[in-house]
């Protein structure tokens, strides 16, 4: 009477989509990667007890064959799970315990690379958002006593720290504001800021930075105006002192 196979079932990870993934087109990526491994790995072990059938494989005496795995998944269940199972090499008796542990590692390596090559594809996938470049005019009605010079600070230090500000406020990149006197001839489209009567005492701020919204067109118009107050602030101190000035001056004027 033949001796019953034995079956061994092996549960690895590996999810029900990715299963074709893994057994490959034709099923040849398991039988190669796990089949045909772990046969090759048998051949080259060493082992005390089994090492005369492990020498009859490697010299072609038994011939390992009608090794099938088959790829099972139970759904029946509270945590499905995806399954190998396969019967014992008849030929190789009691050896087919070390066949079964090159069996299992290889599975297990063969879904290790799977899941690898879906991490490396949805990166790959994974592209930065690509950042526009918004270029926004403001022309701007300031006192005609006020000259550029006052906006652009020593060396560009005071336009320079309204760029980095720009930056910080609204999350954005290579922040760029160039003050220029406002060019009737000019045709690049513009809002106004303030009572736009003498192009001669107007300026243009033409600001440029990379990502942010398009909304930022109101917050950029909402910060240069308070950037012009704040370095147009000691005009009217500077004004005022003269005005006190000249009082004193008057009065002792009067008094001689």
């Amino acid at each position: 009477m033949a001796s019953k196979m034995t079956v061994h079932n092996f549960k690895f990870d590996l999810e029900k989509e990715h299963i074709p993934l893994f057994l490959g087109k034709g099923g040849k990526n398991f039988f190669t990667k796990v089949v045909l491994a772990s046969i090759k790995e048998f051949k080259s072990l060493e082992d005390e007890t089994h090492q005369e059938t492990i020498d009859m494989v490697k010299n072609g005496d038994i011939v390992i064959k009608n090794l099938r795995i088959d790829i099972k998944r139970l759904e029946d269940t509270e945590e499905p799970f995806t399954y190998a199972s396969w019967s014992d090499v008849k030929v190789l008796g009691k050896a087919n315990v070390l066949l079964i542990e090159i069996i299992q590692r290889k599975i297990v390596e063969c879904a290790l690379g799977v899941k690898k090559f879906l991490e490396n594809k949805n990166k790959k996938s994974e592209k930065p958002q690509k950042k526009f470049r918004r270029n926004f005019n403001y022309r701007v009605n300031v006192d005609e006593d006020v000259e550029i010079g006052r906006f652009i600070g020593k060396g560009g230090e005071t336009v320079k720290k309204f760029n980095k500000k720009m930056e910080e406020t609204l999350g954005v990149e290579k922040v760029y504001v160039n003050i220029e006197e406002f060019d009737i001839d000019d045709l690049c489209m513009y809002r106004c800021i303030g009572d736009v009567i003498d192009s001669s005492e107007d300026l243009m701020f033409k600001v440029s930075f990379l990502g942010g919204e398009r909304e930022d067109i109101l917050k950029v118009e909402r910060m240069i105006i308070d950037f012009i107050s704040e370095n147009c602030g000691d005009s009217d101190n500077d004004s005022d002192n003269d005005s006190d000035n000249d009082s004193d001056n008057d009065s002792d004027n009067d008094g001689d």
